[in-house]
Parts: C-alpha cells; sequence; structure tokens
C-alpha cells in the first residue's frame, strides 16, 4: 500500500502544480562565474565555431583535441597520451526535415609502457592490449528530424536521456501526437567499455506531456537485460515552471525499491535571491540481485541501504560585486551505516568577489563543516575546512588561476600494497586536499591550450611517500 500511496502523492502533486501555473510565468536562469570543476580535471572541448559550409545549407565541425598527462608520487610516475576527434554533420536537408550526425572517438596510449600492478593503473592500462592504443568510441549516430513528419529517430551508439541517461548501440524514436502528447521507444545492446558485450540489452519507452506552457510530465519504463540480471525501472517526473523558478518532483521504481526526488530553484527578480532546495529519499534497500548499467559516464548501481536526504542552498548578490552563499545538507539513515551510506550534516558558505580590483578578477572563499558518526576511516569525526579560487583575465586571450579545495567520501579504486608492488582491493578516500594552478590560452577562435597542475593530499596511505600525488595536465585543442 506504501507505493499506492505514494504515487497518489506524486500526481497530486502534479494536479497543484498544473492549477498554480495557470497563474505564474518562468524566469531567466541567474549564472554565476563559477565553472572551477574544469579545474581540477582541466580539458573539456573548444566550443565549435561557426564550422565548414558544406553545399546551400550543411555545416560540418571537426574538433581535434591532444592531452598529455604526467602524474606522480614520491618515487612513482605515470605518462600517458590521448588524442580526441569530434565531429559532426548538421542541417542536411531531407523531404520536409533535416539529418544531422555526430562522432567522437578516443585513442590513447602509456608512454612509459604499460603495468597492470603499478600504483598508477587505471583503465587505460587495462584497456591496452600490448603495443596497441587504446582506442574508445564514444559515440556516432545519425539523427532524423522531421524526415517523417512530428517524428526524430537517432540510430547508432548514442546517449538516451528522457528521464534516465544511458548509452545504447541501437534506436531512439520519439513521435509528436500533438502539442501536448509525444510518445518514444528506444532498444538497443548495453554499452561496456570495460567487458566484452555479453548479450546485454536495455529496451524502453514512455510519454511525455505538456498539458499547460511551463508544465512538463513525463512516464518511462526501462527493461535492462545486463550483466545476467532483468530489472525493471519506473520513472515518472513532473518539471514545472514557476513565477520565481522551477520546481520537480521523480519517483523511482527499481524492481522492487522506490526512490523519490524532489526540489527546485527559485530567484527572486528584485532582489537577486537564489534558492535551492532538495528532497531525496531511497526507501528500499537495493541489493546484489540488482543489476547495473555500465556506462562510461554514470555510476555504477550498487547494493545501497535506505536514507532520507535534505539539501538547503541560498545564495545574495550584492553591490554588484558580491555574491553571499550558505547552506546545509544532512543525511538520515535507515538502517545500517557503511562508507556508501552514513548519517552526517554539512554545513556550507562561501563569499564571491567579482570584478574586483579588475574587471576581469574572480575570487572565491568558501569553507565547509561536517558533523558524522564513528567509523574507523576517519581520525575526526567533526572537522573545518576551507577553500578559496582566483582567477584572472590577464589578456583577451590569456587567463590564469589557481586555488585549493577539499573533498570528503571519495572512493578510490585501486589499493596498493607497497610490499609486494600489486593492486590489492579497492579502498576509501576519507578527505582529500586539492592544490592547483593553471592557465588558458586561446591565441586565435579555434585554437586552445590549457596547463593544469595539482597537488592531491589525501589521509588515505600510511606511507608518506604516497600521500602526495601530482598531476601535470596539458590539452591543445583546435576547431577545423
Amino acid at each position: 500500500m506504501l507505493i499506492y500511496r505514494k504515487i497518489i502523492i506524486f500526481l497530486f502533486i502534479v494536479f497543484i502544480s498544473i492549477l498554480i501555473n495557470k497563474q505564474l510565468l518562468a524566469y531567466g536562469e541567474y549564472n554565476t562565474p563559477d565553472s572551477w570543476g574544469m579545474h581540477t580535471t582541466p580539458g573539456g572541448f573548444k566550443n565549435n565555431i561557426e564550422g565548414i559550409r558544406i553545399g546551400n545549407d550543411a555545416i560540418m565541425d571537426l574538433n581535434l583535441t591532444t592531452r598529455y598527462r604526467m602524474r606522480s608520487t614520491e618515487n612513482l610516475d605515470d605518462h600517458d597520451f590521448y588524442q580526441y576527434l569530434r565531429g559532426g554533420i548538421r542541417n542536411i536537408k531531407l523531404g520536409q526535415g533535416t539529418v544531422e550526425s555526430s562522432l567522437f572517438i578516443r585513442f590513447a596510449d602509456d608512454i612509459d609502457g604499460t603495468d597492470k600492478d603499478h600504483f598508477y593503473g587505471d583503465s587505460l592500462d587495462l584497456g591496452l592490449d600490448g603495443d596497441e592504443w587504446d582506442t574508445r568510441f564514444y559515440h556516432g549516430d545519425i539523427t532524423f528530424n522531421n524526415v517523417v513528419p512530428n517524428t526524430k529517430l537517432v540510430v547508432g551508439r548514442q546517449y538516451v536521456s528522457h528521464i534516465e541517461t544511458l548509452q545504447i548501440d541501437g534506436a531512439d524514436l520519439s513521435y509528436k501526437i500533438n502539442d501536448m502528447l509525444t510518445v518514444f521507444g528506444f532498444s538497443g545492446a548495453a554499452v561496456n567499455y570495460y567487458d566484452d558485450w555479453d548479450d546485454d540489452w536495455i529496451h524502453g519507452g514512455g510519454v511525455e506531456l505538456k498539458p499547460f506552457d511551463g508544465t512538463k510530465v513525463r512516464f518511462e519504463y526501462i527493461r535492462a537485460d545486463v550483466e545476467g540480471f532483468n530489472d525493471d525501472i519506473f520513472h515518472l517526473r513532473l518539471d514545472q515552471q514557476l513565477l520565481y523558478g522551477n520546481a520537480y518532483a521523480q519517483l523511482g521504481i527499481l524492481d522492487s525499491a522506490e526512490s523519490l526526488e524532489i526540489g527546485g530553484t527559485f530567484r527572486h527578480p528584485s532582489w537577486g535571491t537564489i534558492l535551492n532546495i532538495k528532497y531525496e529519499g531511497v526507501y528500499d534497500e537495493i541489493g546484489e540481485d540488482n543489476s547495473y548499467i555500465e556506462n562510461p559516464l554514470t555510476y555504477a548501481l550498487l547494493p545501497y541501504g535506505k536514507y532520507n536526504l535534505i539539501n538547503l542552498s541560498a545564495y545574495q548578490p550584492f553591490m554588484e560585486h558580491f555574491v553571499l552563499g550558505a547552506g546545509v545538507e544532512h543525511r538520515a539513515v535507515d538502517g545500517t551505516e557503511d562508507f556508501f551510506n552514513r548519517n552526517y550534516t554539512k554545513f556550507f558558505t562561501s563569499f564571491d568577489i567579482i570584478g574586483i580590483p579588475t574587471e576581469g578578477t574572480y575570487l572565491s572563499l568558501f569553507a565547509e563543516k561536517w558533523d558524522t558518526g564513528d567509523n574507523k576511516d576517519a581520525s575526526e569525526e567533526e572537522k573545518i575546512h576551507a577553500g578559496a579560487e582566483l582567477s584572472q583575465i590577464i589578456s583577451r586571450t590569456l587567463e590564469l588561476y589557481c586555488g585549493t579545495r577539499y573533498d570528503r567520501y571519495e572512493y578510490d579504486f585501486v589499493e596498493f600494497n607497497y610490499n609486494n608492488l600489486e593492486v590489492v582491493r579497492p579502498r576509501k578516500k576519507e578527505s582529500i586536499r586539492t592544490y592547483y594552478i593553471g592557465g588558458v590560452w586561446e591565441p586565435t577562435k579555434r585554437v586552445s591550450l590549457s596547463v593544469d597542475c595539482n597537488i592531491e593530499n589525501s589521509d588515505v596511505f600510511d606511507d608518506e611517500d604516497y600521500e602526495n600525488n601530482y598531476t601535470v595536465e596539458a590539452w591543445l585543442n583546435i576547431a577545423l
């Protein structure tokens, strides 16, 4: 009866939101210059410029990215080389519609040789076969937009993202019945970069309803026959634009395991205040008898316990150059705690200074306070940690940055035995402090060079030779 009660509550939220929407308007997003995730994992891909015109309408894009990575401890080092190719052709006229295609491939090699038991052994080393390059075919698809009226068909290796994001080798078809209703379906082989394909399939479909402007209701069913398991996955999601923001609610069911997520982002137009709200709950344990869909850009679904999580944050810009932020996140575990599922309360705050002393200056100061329960991995249960980030535009073509930040509860999938020099098993990183410095140089609109240097200090390793890990990365991006 619990599942029916939750469905009724969800549908009631949908109904109330639709009624409210009749008198509310949407607002534009408020953005702050916060893209620091690229600084500790630098590179990305330079945006396609205007492309190369083919014929009267078609345009071809082609991006080349060369990446070098050096990693080192006090007495070990590793050198890797990557070459990326990304391109596509868009706006090819066919009938009443258009056709477009995209391609993304990576070639990689370990410059100083591969060693699967090396301290730095990773998925690259595991994927190398002798002296051959490790080649990854990220995606390659063809999209037919309205070639058959009111349809969109994507075939090939692709990311299917109606509610859940999955990667398949197959087809995804959407049909727009009218302005309010669209139906979709997809089917294909599950993509796995690390193991041989073994008769793994993903099938699914659903509907998308837009009863009013700013209201979207979606239902999705997925059948995952992966890794020898057969799972049924259901999603029901509402996205609602409101007067001062947008809200969403999503109900998920994996076999018998239920989850609910509700959240929203709101901004007062006069004050500029931004408020973020999120609730997340898993109401049934997810056991080892459930499959996981192994995709390169998503986390595996591992055994998981029950919990409730609430996150609240607010940001207030003032005096044109300043933004003050604060928030709290609380997680309450229903059952036995473990490393992945534990009780904690986290308080965080930030203070950003934009455009002082020069127009191209950005400074961010932030701090966190963690309050966790007892566990064997942590020496302190209450910790306060701070960080800072500084970015400076030197000229039209050069930007420099530096900073330090702190992370907790990350997972290191390689544990090293120092005596036997071999990989033993995964282990946990309880806390990590990272220091970084780098820059981006763009001499032309089609060429950019990014260099990033960082030092990661972790309390994982008892041997002081492995406490500090150094990484230098350089990315050369060329848009043809």
